[in-house]
């Protein structure tokens, strides 16, 4: 405030004005006396509040108390450094500075003040940088030490359960019957009455801190206990025993185990093609009656204890490996692979010169010049005869031994060349085949079987330096058959074209056809013998197994016959001038489409002709066997649908009908 004096005699005196500061003081605000000592929050505000880094003269009693320390030991020094608040907390911490005890004596143990301690500190108040603190010099009036509320939650202070879970709290030991209120750290993960402590358990993963805590009054530390709850689900844990099963039809089939170690009710399995494959309700999976993928899953939905879980399994069940009719002819056939490599009679052979090995000849004349025969290769096979078995070697890949005819072991030494010859089975040799199916037979060191290339004296013989490479051709014995087994999908439809002549008159439901040029269009004509080589279509409601007889004399050629039998290489779509088509089903449609590439074995057919179409339907001349399947007629055929009595059908079942004049099965 400003007080201003004016006198009365202006002439003789002037005017004066001095400020004073007024503080009005409740007379029951602390003072820093011993009877009304500051609390540590004003002590903190009045330092905090000096302009500069500064201290006061005087000293004044704070009471507060003691938070935490900054150092300790009296050990080493004989005073303490820490810090008090009004509630305990780091609020407006007020740091004592080099402070000695009661008494203003020593502190003598580090027991002397702790942490809690409700304490009236009597020192100077200093601002030293931006901290507040009762400067070197302080001592402790009074201290008042509560005791520990003993809160605890016994020994077991973790706990793990599922979402959802019933659960009994841990027991608080509270010795001093104080007040507690409790709280949880994440409470979707669990809810605790603050009151009671009772706990529920949430929905949400996670974990959470359970807290008893006790504010603290005049006989008692604050404190606290606390416990914490882990919310997890489980993982469901199940699985089957493989990833994917891959089999042939008709392999026996060893079913993946389904593995359910904590017993979980309530999984779903499913089977994504059940004519595959199909799984129980136990997880039991069993073949079905057709080829192709199934993928088995095992699904289930999250529970309160189980993750949601899931395991599948892809089982794919191709064709068999089909029937390989016999050659009827003893052949030498060339093999390009070790796979193929059997014990067994075979021809050592180059066939750029078309010669092969004669190991017929006399132990003397083996290693000779012109140790061969001439032979005839057509499609890389030889025709076996006198001579060629008489040549032939016998071949134990696992003994790495070759055996002439004559009785004799052949081989080479480390060191030399040429071929040395043994009547004990005393050489081994490697056997192995090259990029380009070339057969590689080592002999010891680097010298290895082959045909030196001197016109006039060519000679098989072991040698380091390359000569002609050899390849090898396995003796497949030729067969006497009198019937050959014949398989028919389930489509009802197959193409064929045997080694055999066969006769199909008196197999019971399997029927065979040619196909020819019947005006524009092609139709299928019903015949009972074929000649071997000729390619036919085969037919059977509904597939199945058949033994075909072989025709007891040479029938007749199919005249007219449009079907080629197939070489085993990939067939064109066009060739020669004439269109190819293979028998296919597409869109649930069986029938002849152009060919793209495909490989058709050698016992199987396909179409050739000038018709040019996208599809060729299956439909039969003759009225015996007139029968054609629905998918195949329903590209032509009109609304009216008669039953075997005459009578219209609107929408046909499975049966037979008649449709545009000709019989149709409804499968």
């Amino acid at each position: 405030m400003t007080v201003t004096v004016t006198p009365d005699d202006e002439v003789t005196y002037k005017e004066v004005s001095k400020e004073f500061t007024v503080k009005v003081v409740d007379p029951n605000d602390n003072d820093g006396s011993l009877e009304k000592p500051y609390t540590a929050n004003e002590a903190y505000d009045i330092i905090k509040a000096f302009t500069s880094s500064s201290a006061t003269t005087e000293s004044f009693y704070v009471k507060g108390i003691v938070t935490r320390f900054i150092a300790t030991g009296v050990s080493t020094d004989d005073y303490h450094r820490y810090c008090i608040s009004s509630d305990g907390t780091d609020t407006k911490e007020v740091l004592v500075y080099n402070g000695k005890g009661l008494n203003n004596e020593d502190f003598t143990s580090d027991d002397d003040v702790q942490v809690g301690d409700e304490v009236v500190v009597y020192g100077k108040f200093q601002l030293y940088n931006t901290t507040a603190e009762i400067t070197s010099g302080n001592y402790i009036y009074s201290l008042k030490r509560k005791a520990a509320p003993g809160l605890s939650f016994g020994d077991v202070t973790a706990f793990n359960v599922y979402p959802n879970a019933d659960f009994t709290a841990p027991t608080l030991v509270n010795p001093n019957n104080l007040t507690v209120v409790y709280s949880s750290t994440d409470e979707e993960v669990a809810l605790v009455d603050e009151n009671d402590g009772t706990v529920v358990i949430g929905n949400k993963e996670g974990t959470t801190t359970i807290k008893a805590t006790f504010a603290g009054n005049d006989d008692f530390k604050a404190g606290e206990a606390s416990y914490t709850i882990t919310s997890a689900r489980k993982d469901a844990g199940f699985s089957f025993s493989e990833n994917s099963v891959t089999l042939k039809k008709g392999d026996a089939f060893e079913a993946p185990t389904f593995n359910n170690p904590n017993n979980l009710t309530g999984i779903v399995f499913k089977s994504s093609n059940n004519d595959v494959a199909t799984v129980s309700n136990a997880g039991v999976i069993a073949l079905g009656t057709s080829t192709g993928v199934a993928v088995i899953t095992a699904t289930y939905a999250q529970t309160n204890e189980y993750r949601a879980g899931e395991s599948s399994v892809t089982i794919t069940v191709n064709e068999g490996d089909p029937y390989v009719e016999p050659v009827p002819e003893s052949k030498y056939v060339k093999i390009t692979s070790t796979e193929d490599l059997t014990a067994g009679k075979y021809l050592i052979v180059n066939e750029n010169k078309k010669m092969a090995f004669n190991s017929g000849l006399a132990s003397s004349s083996l290693s000779s010049s012109k140790n061969y025969i001439t032979v005839t290769i057509s499609s890389n096979e030889i025709n076996a005869t006198d001579a060629t078995n008489a040549a032939a070697v016998t071949i134990d890949p696992t003994a790495g031994t070759i055996k002439t005819a004559s009785g004799y072991y052949i081989g080479r030494g480390e060191n030399s060349n040429g071929m040395d010859i043994s009547d004990s089975e005393e050489y081994e040799n490697t056997i192995s085949f090259d990029a380009n199916g070339n057969a590689v037979i080592k002999g010891s060191g680097d010298i290895k079987l082959q045909l030196l290339n001197s016109t006039g004296s060519e000679t098989f013989k072991y040698y380091k330096s390359s000569q002609l490479v050899i390849q090898l051709y396995k003796y497949v014995a030729g067969a006497s058959e009198t019937e050959i087994p014949i398989q028919i999908s389930s489509a009802g439809f197959a193409t064929y074209a045997s080694n055999f002549d066969l006769d199909f008159s008196n197999v019971d439901g399997l029927f065979a056809y040619k196909a020819q040029m019947s005006g524009d269009k092609i139709s299928f004509t019903k015949v009972d013998k074929v000649p071997a080589g000729e390619g036919v279509l085969l037919r059977a409601e509904n597939g199945g197994s058949f033994n075909v007889p072989v025709a007891a004399s040479k029938p007749a050629t199919l005249t007219g016959n449009l079907f080629l039998r197939g070489t085993g290489d990939a067939v064109a779509s066009e060739a020669d001038g004439k269109k190819n088509y293979i028998l296919n089903i597409v869109d649930n449609k069986i029938g002849f489409y152009r060919a793209a590439g495909q490989i058709v074995a050698t016992n199987r057919a396909y179409l050739s002709t000038t018709v040019g179409a996208a599809r060729i339907a299956i439909s039969f001349d003759d009225e015996t066997t007139g029968i054609e399947s629905m998918s195949n007629a329903q590209s032509t055929m009109t609304n009216e649908v008669f039953d075997l009595q005459g009578r219209r059908v609107a929408q046909p079942t499975k049966g037979l009908y008649i449709v545009n004049g000709k019989k149709v099965v409804v499968k």
